[in-house]
C-alpha cells in the first residue's frame, strides 16, 4: 500500500482526507469504512516526532516499515496489532522496492492517474543502480586478457552498459544482468546477503577478476540455452495458463534477482531457460478516493481456475502488457456488467 498523507498533524479528522494508492495485496487494517483506527492514530502520533517522513506519505511495499524506510528502527512490537505481517526481520535488511518507492514518492506532487498506474507497475531495479557500472568496469579492466572471437563478451557487457535499468520484456540488458549476477553469486555468495547485496558489488582487483569470470560463465550458459547472448527478458519470464504463453515484465527477485515494484515471482528456471510466473504482484490496484470511488486493477490470469471458462485467462494479455482494467464497486456500474443470472426461490416457512 502506498498512502499519500497531508502535511498536517496526524489526527483522526485529517486521516480521512488522505489520498491512497493500493499497491499489491495490502492487508493493513487501518480503516473500517474509512473510519480511522484510534489506536493506530495514537501510535502514529507517538512515533512521528522521532521518525518524521521524508515527504507527506507513508509507505508499505508488502514489507514492514523497518525494511523500507531508511534509518527507521521500529520493531514489530512498536506497531498496532495486525499492521506488521510477513517479510519481517529484526536485523538490517535492504529492500530495493522500498528504496524505489521512496525515490519516486519523494518527488511526486499532485499525482495524476497515469503516474499512479506507472508507479504500481514500475519496473526500475535499484540493484542495477549499484551493480551495473561495477560489473561493466570489471569487464573493461580485463577484456584485453582473453580472445573474444565472436564478440559475445563485449555484446553482453555493452547490453548492461547501455541498459536503462528497467526489467521489461524487450530488454536484453536485464537478461545479461540476471545471468551475470547469478554466476557471480556462485563465486562470491557472501555478496548477496539481505543486508549487503545492494553495496557488495565487485570493487577490489580479486572481486573484479571473479566478476569477469562470472561474465564468461554467463555468456557460455546463455549460448547453450538460447544460442545468443542478446536475449529479450520476455523470452525468460513467462506467464502461462491453459495453453496461453505470454512474455512478462518485472523480476522474480530471489538471491541474485532484481527487486522491482512489479514483483513477478516465479519458479526455478527450467531446462529451456524459462521462468514461469507463480506469484508476487497478483492483486494490483489504483484507487481514486472520489465520490464514488474509482478503481483500476489487474490480476495475472483471471477470476476462474476452470479450464475453458471465459474468465480463466481473460486478464492475461492485459497483465502481460502492463495495463489495468476498471473495477466496479457500486450497483450502478455493476449491473451493466452482468453476463448471466439465476434466481433461487426462498421460502421463509421452510
Amino acid at each position: 500500500m502506498l498512502a499519500r498523507m497531508l502535511r498536517t498533524p496526524t489526527t483522526a479528522a485529517n486521516l480521512r482526507e488522505r489520498y491512497t494508492f493500493v499497491y499489491g495485496l495490502a492487508r493493513v487494517g487501518f480503516f473500517n469504512d474509512l473510519t480511522p483506527n484510534a489506536a493506530w492514530v495514537r501510535e502514529v502520533e507517538r512515533h512521528t516526532p522521532s521518525y518524521p517522513p521524508a515527504a507527506d506519505w507513508i509507505q508499505n511495499c508488502n514489507t514492514p516499515a523497518n525494511t523500507v524506510t531508511e534509518g527507521l528502527q521500529l520493531k514489530a512490537s512498536d506497531f498496532p496489532p495486525g499492521v506488521v505481517y510477513g517479510h519481517y526481520s529484526e536485523g538490517p535488511v535492504w529492500r530495493g522496492r522500498g528504496e524505489r518507492a521512496t525515490e519516486v514518492l519523494s518527488a511526486m506532487r499532485g499525482a495524476t492517474l497515469k503516474e499512479a498506474k506507472d508507479l504500481a507497475l514500475d519496473t526500475t531495479t535499484m540493484d542495477a543502480r549499484y551493480w551495473a557500472a561495477p560489473l561493466v568496469a570489471a569487464y573493461d579492466a580485463r577484456r584485453s586478457t582473453v580472445e573474444d572471437r565472436v564478440f559475445d563478451l563485449r555484446a553482453a557487457a555493452d547490453a548492461v552498459r547501455n541498459w536503462d535499468h528497467r526489467v521489461v520484456k524487450e530488454s536484453t540488458g536485464a537478461t545479461v544482468f540476471h545471468f551475470w549476477r547469478e554466476e557471480y553469486h556462485k563465486l562470491r555468495p557472501e555478496a548477496f546477503g539481505a543486508a549487503v547485496k545492494h553495496k557488495a558489488f565487485p570493487q577490489s582487483p580479486d572481486e573484479q577478476a571473479d566478476a569477469f569470470k562470472a561474465l564468461q560463465a554467463a555468456v557460455e550458459r546463455m549460448r547453450e540455452l538460447y544460442g545468443s547472448v542478446l536475449v529479450p527478458w520476455g523470452r525468460v519470464l513467462r506467464l502461462r495458463r491453459h495453453g496461453l504463453d505470454l512474455p512478462l515484465d518485472g523480476s522474480p527477485g530471489g538471491v541474485w534477482g532484481s527487486e522491482v515494484l512489479r514483483s513477478t515471482g516465479g519458479s526455478e528456471m527450467n531446462e529451456h531457460g524459462q521462468i514461469e510466473f507463480r506469484g508476487g504482484q497478483v492483486v494490483t490496484s489504483v484507487v481514486e478516493l472520489t465520490d464514488p470511488i474509482r478503481v483500476w486493477s489487474i490480476v495475472p490470469w483471471g477470476q476462474s481456475r476452470k479450464e475453458g471458462a471465459v474468465h480463466a485467462t481473460d486478464q492475461m494479455r492485459l497483465y502481460s502488457a502492463s495495463e489495468m482494467r476498471p473495477t466496479w464497486h457500486d450497483w450502478a456500474s455493476l449491473r451493466d456488467q452482468i453476463e448471466s443470472s439465476k434466481t433461487y426461490p426462498y421460502n421463509l416457512g421452510e
